[in-house]
């Protein structure tokens, strides 16, 4: 046991201090067998959730319903669960009601004896993912297990056992029962697995992305809109797979055309250009509210499907190059890059649209190393001065006329002088006046 962190190590010396068992169970030995470093550890004990709370100072009752709490051991946050009886019985009837086999399995302490009395060890061997016990139960118990099952295939990259998918397909239909919160966080962890495609799959014949994404996955179609919208999201699926596993760029590129696949417009479809762009971020910020994420995080992915790099960069000229700069944001443009490189990788011409998209790259690379002035804030000169050389108050005008003279300056960087935008200032107010 000394591979345990030593803030885990005095939590289980505690219970065996106080005579009770303790075993590692859940997500932290699935891992630890699979190879990897567990970042969350889940325990069962014989102690009840009054025992626990009593032996220890920083407890938090996040789930006494179901006898669980958290521990607060120094910087580890560890998840206790009671039995629902002692002994070797008690912790058998605790896995008994887990989701999956391979996370009903249990290590005891201070022995170290594994407890799989479902075959888990066997079934992570063999990365089939299956229901413990009785699947169709396992199911009703919670339906978000069907999404969760989800997120396994694309992290661990398991395949699912027959029985398993069965009850999953049945049980998809209850999903509404579920808060949006818990059906985000399930749907983010899955997004950033390199099984995505696999699991998106799966997710999709049992019917679980059509209860909670019906934007991307459409219930039903006309015959002759079912290839299209097949094709279509295959584009999708695969450009969600060749982005970078960050949230925000992977959220972005499931919703990158939500416009195509719910319209099937042949006219709409020949044109990657800033109208579909903007009709699918309106309806990634609904998506994005509907799953009751935050302002921030629903802003920017919206943001990122709005300014994607439209075709015909090629042709663009340096104020061209500029001004889309501007508009994107020194924060989105390495995500919007990145979202343009997975969408491309996905097109049958990739090869010219990934040599269009690399001497776009290479162009605001040299932009940046000149320092042109991208923002409002780069100009020469600032509110105060619009207002002391005009002899204004503060006001809409005032932030107008910056506009104005920064939209002069990404034409033409050299103008960003104080003297040179003095003049086009008095010049652009006094017309204003006239009119």
């Amino acid at each position: 046991m000394d591979f345990l962190p030593d803030d885990l190590q005095d939590t289980l010396d505690r219970f065996t201090l106080g005579k009770f068992n303790v075993w590692i169970v859940g997500g932290a030995l699935r891992d630890l067998l699979w190879g990897w470093a567990p970042r969350d550890w889940d325990l069962a004990t014989s102690a009840s959730p009054q025992q626990v709370i009593a032996m220890f100072p920083r407890v938090i009752p996040i789930g006494l319903r179901h006898g669980t709490v958290q521990v607060h051991a120094g910087e580890t946050k560890i998840e206790v669960t009671s039995c629902p009886g002692g002994g070797l019985e008690g912790i058998v009837a605790d896995l008994k009601r887990r989701d999956f086999t391979v996370n009903a399995l249990a290590l005891s302490y201070p022995e170290g004896q594994l407890l799989d009395p479902f075959g888990g060890q066997q079934d992570l061997l063999s990365k089939i993912l299956r229901a413990v016990d009785d699947a169709p139960a396992r199911f009703r118990e919670d339906p978000l297990r069907t999404l969760r099952a989800g997120r396994f295939i694309s992290v661990y990259g398991f395949h699912l056992d027959r029985e398993t998918f069965e009850a999953l397909s049945v049980a998809a239909r209850e999903l509404y029962r579920v808060s949006h919160e818990r059906i985000r966080e399930e749907l983010f962890k899955m997004l950033p697995g390199d099984y995505f495609p696999d699991a998106f799959g799966w997710m999709v014949r049992g019917g679980v992305m059509q209860e909670i994404l019906p934007e991307v996955v459409a219930s039903s179609r006309e015959a002759d809109q079912q290839c299209n919208h097949a094709e279509m999201l295959e584009h999708t699926v695969k450009a969600v797979h060749c982005s970078p596993p960050r949230l925000r760029v992977r959220l972005a590129a499931l919703f990158h055309d939500l416009a195509g696949l719910a319209k099937q417009n042949p006219d709409l479809e020949a044109r990657r250009d800033q109208s579909r762009f903007r009709q699918s971020a309106m309806v990634a910020a609904e998506i994005m509210r509907r799953l009751r994420t935050s302002r921030k995080e629903e802003l920017g992915v919206a943001s990122l499907v709005e300014k994607q790099v439209p075709d015909g960069v090629e042709t663009w000229t340096e104020a061209e190059v500029r001004r889309f700069m501007a508009w994107t944001g020194e924060d989105l443009l390495d995500d919007v890059m990145a979202l343009a490189y997975a969408e491309r990788m996905t097109r049958e011409d990739n090869n010219r649209s990934l040599r269009a998209l690399e001497g776009l790259r290479s162009r605001i690379s040299q932009e940046q190393e000149r320092k042109r002035p991208l923002r409002i804030q780069d100009l020469a000169i600032n509110g105060r001065d619009v207002m002391t050389i005009l002899g204004i108050n503060p006001g809409p005008l005032v932030g107008q006329l910056l506009q104005s003279l920064h939209r002069q300056v990404l034409a033409d960087p050299t103008l960003n002088e104080p003297k040179i935008l003095m003049d086009f200032l008095a010049k652009e107010y006094d017309i204003k006046l006239q009119s």
